[in-house]
């Protein structure tokens, strides 16, 4: 159940991420075509800035907000990376982690107690 929400949260993150670029292209888009009215005379300096300030105001808050939402899909991605590369080596019956003896460690244990058994004898 935990990586279903992690899934989901990552799912939002991401399409947050993909409505604030669309927002930022359209907002960019739109402060190009209002000046060039402003440029061809179409409309007033007061006109232009009614426009304008909230736009460009909201391109400010788009520019600091966007590389914010993006560390985090960076950072919840790495996190699913590594949730699911501890999930497959736990699935390995050859990594260490999936057998609990790790092969080794066995055999090292039976040297060890027989070493000491045979000494007590």
């Amino acid at each position: 159940m935990h990586l279903e929400q992690a899934d989901a949260v990552l799912r939002e993150k991401a399409n947050l991420f993909s409505v604030l670029e669309r927002e930022q292209k359209k907002s960019v888009a739109d402060i190009e075509n209002l000046h060039d009215l402003y440029q061809a005379g179409q409309i007033d300096k007061y006109g232009f800035g009614a426009k304008y300030h909230p736009w460009a105001e909201r391109q400010r808050q788009l520019d600091d907000e966007i590389p914010k939402v993006q560390a985090e899909l960076d950072v919840l991605k790495i996190a699913q990376l590594s949730q699911e590369e501890i999930i497959s080596e736990a699935r390995d019956p050859l990594h260490p982690v999936a057998n609990a003896t790790g092969g080794r460690e066995t055999s090292d244990r039976r040297n060890y107690h027989g070493t000491h058994c045979d000494r007590r004898r």
